[in-house]
């Protein structure tokens, strides 16, 4: 028998915590301790490591003249900025990926994010 968790996701077309957690790890490496937690209620979310403080995600590609001067092939740019001193709080492909997956992304304090089921 399926849990009510279960049918809820389903017809949501939610992904399971784990499953969210492994594809945003794979997507951004480098935004280190993507983690399923479970807080005081049995209820698990997803702690998104150091995306607030320090975590980046790979912007647009750059031309050859940038990628030389910058020894990257993509912009590198912060995952989030709480303060928005980037132009955006969450960057939109950290965002969109959460979106896709039927979950969002919530500030818990200016340190600190986590994604929650949509």
């Amino acid at each position: 028998m399926k849990t009510v968790a279960a049918k809820q996701r389903r017809a949501n077309k939610v992904a399971r915590p784990d499953t969210v957690a492994k594809k945003l790890t794979a997507l951004f490496p480098r935004i280190e301790g993507i983690k399923v937690v479970e807080n005081e209620f049995g209820h698990k979310y997803i702690h998104l490591g150091n995306a607030a403080e320090g975590g980046e995600v790979a912007g647009r590609k750059l031309n050859k003249e940038e990628a030389e001067i910058l020894e990257e092939e993509y912009l590198i740019m912060p995952a989030a900025d709480y303060y928005h001193e980037a132009g955006y709080m969450i960057h939109p492909k950290l965002e969109k990926a959460v979106k896709d997956l039927g979950w969002m992304i919530e500030w818990y304090d200016p340190g600190t994010l986590g994604a929650y089921p949509q």
